[in-house]
């Protein structure tokens, strides 16, 4: 052997299949170990966050739910010192105020309750005091919408609440005696105002209506209350009244005129039949009266036939 000489080869025969399997299997290995350390880990860190998150965070939601369904308030159980315990605290804290608010709600609710049902009953009770009244009454605001309209005015009228609700006064003003004029007086002197105006229903018949207005004086109110009497019957009476006293009158006219006459002519009747008696009754005074004139009372009895 010569040093730097070759004196033969040396041939290695190996095969790269086997390394690459080699090298597969190496990698799934490696790769299954870090998946399996991966999931243990994923796994504890699970663990940790369901016991110092999740869990509180469900307790918290769970209470909420309780507060939303059964409106009662339960405080959430601390048993931490981290973040989610301050969480827990304030939530806690905020659950007893709303307890309170619930409370003060729910008195207030109660109160105002017991006030609508006393509205209510107020509201009836004026209802029907208004409805029972023997008169017309309409009430409109300034503009003359009618917002109120009785059963007196439905059956005086002949319209009916439905159909005079939310109209307008002025369009009924033909059978409620008033004029324009007489809403605009009302709303600028807030003095009540009278009339009175009679209708012809008929041939023979007429109704008398007296109607009155009335202006709301309290603060904020513009509002006119319109009452109707249907005076009629009244009028007729009073007009049947006055038609007496003129017969009344008449008649004691009548009787101081026959008084007055009746005095003189019971004289002249008295006078007349005492000469009626002295000319024609043939009685002895009577004779010798006619008998001292030198005539008789035949002569005289002729004389009156004839004269």
């Amino acid at each position: 052997k010569a040093i730097g000489e070759t004196i033969g080869f040396i041939v290695l025969d190996y095969s790269l299949e086997d390394l690459k399997t080699e090298q597969k299997k190496s990698w799934f290995l490696i790769g299954g170990i870090i998946l399996t350390i991966f999931i243990i880990m994923m796994f504890v860190l699970n663990l940790i966050l369901s016991y110092m998150i999740i869990k509180p965070i469900t307790k918290l939601r769970d209470t909420m739910d309780k507060i939303r369904d059964r409106k009662i308030i339960e405080p959430v159980i601390i048993d931490s010192n981290d973040e989610i315990a301050d969480l827990s605290e304030t939530f806690n804290q905020m659950s007893e105020e709303l307890l309170n608010s619930y409370k003060t709600l729910e008195a207030h609710n109660k109160a105002l309750k017991e006030s609508e049902r006393k509205i209510n009953k107020i509201k009836l009770y004026l209802s029907s005091i208004i409805d029972s009244m023997p008169s017309a009454i309409i009430g409109t605001d300034c503009q003359g919408t009618i917002r109120q309209w009785n059963r007196e005015a439905e059956k005086m009228l002949g319209i009916s609440s439905s159909q005079a609700l939310n109209s307008n006064i002025q369009d009924y003003l033909s059978i409620t005696g008033l004029e324009k004029e007489d809403i605009r007086k009302i709303l600028k002197t807030k003095q009540i105002h009278s009339v009175k105006q009679t209708f012809h229903s008929g041939p023979d018949q007429r109704k008398t209506f007296q109607t009155t207005l009335y202006p709301l004086t309290a603060p904020g109110l513009d509002d006119i209350i319109i009452r109707i009497d249907d005076i009629t019957e009244q009028v007729m009476m009073q007009e049947a009244v006055i038609h007496s006293e003129k017969m009344e009158s008449v008649g004691a006219l009548a009787a101081g005129m026959a008084h007055e006459i009746n005095n003189p002519l019971a004289g002249i009747l008295q006078s007349a039949q005492v000469i009626l008696n002295r000319l024609s009754l043939d009685t002895p005074p009577n004779r010798q009266a006619a008998s001292s004139a030198g005539t008789d009372m035949a002569a005289i009895n002729a004389y009156m036939e004839k004269r």
